[in-house]
């Protein structure tokens, strides 16, 4: 295939087979890279979630606990 660039004849470049190939492999490093990026910095963000999710049940069995005792203590 040639193309006519200002007077001059240049051969257009074709991707073979095995170039498509390459590329759709460092297209698959670049997505998997990428994807763990993201799930690094999500990750980050939900633990600070399930930290005060773990401080909330906690503090909710806690209480549960004390009421049960001073209803022992009652009876």
């Amino acid at each position: 295939m040639e193309l006519q660039l200002a007077g001059k004849k240049k051969k257009a470049m074709v991707v073979g087979k095995k170039e498509t190939k390459n590329m759709s492999i460092n297209e698959l490093k670049l997505y998997a890279i990428n994807s763990g990026t993201l799930g690094v910095t999500t990750f980050t963000q939900i633990e600070d979630w399930l930290k005060i999710a773990l401080l909330v049940v906690t503090i909710g069995y806690t209480i549960t606990k004390w009421a049960k005792v001073k209803d022992e203590d009652d009876k």
